[in-house]
């Protein structure tokens, strides 16, 4: 049974290269397979206030190998929500192979999040995460 965990968190700057990743293969095949749209070209960056891999233990994510070269994704289904507004479809990511600070977790979806959440650097936001089955 799947639970979730909501982390609050700011929308930081990022450095410019999660548009480079989104819309290139395998990645993007991956991010169309489980949005059910193409991603918009880029992600938002969160700093919560927890490192990723304790977020992991607490709500264990699912883990996408993309091979030596390009890396691997820990990835959880969710939402993010700003102020009254919502965008359910996203995927709540931490690239392992990452030059951000632990705390700082990546959103895609196939809307631009800055835009639909009415998002600038600073800006509170709430995630909301489903957590895999531990049951294995």
């Amino acid at each position: 049974m799947s639970r979730e965990l909501t982390l609050r968190g700011r929308v930081s700057e990022g450095f410019g290269e999660g548009g480079r990743y989104v819309t290139r293969e395998p990645y993007l095949k991956y991010f169309i397979k489980e949005l059910g749209a193409e991603p918009y070209p880029g992600t938002l960056n969160v700093s919560v206030e927890y490192g990723f891999e304790e977020i992991a233990l607490i709500c264990p994510p699912t883990r996408v190998e993309f091979g030596p070269r390009v890396g691997a994704l820990l990835v959880w289904k969710g939402k993010i929500l700003a102020g009254n507004r919502a965008v359910n479809n996203v995927l709540i990511l931490r690239p392992l192979l990452s030059r951000h600070s632990p705390n700082v977790i990546e959103a895609v979806s196939p809307s631009n999040l800055r835009r639909s959440l009415g998002l600038k650097n600073g800006s509170m936001v709430i995630l909301k995460l489903a957590c895999g089955d531990t049951d294995d």
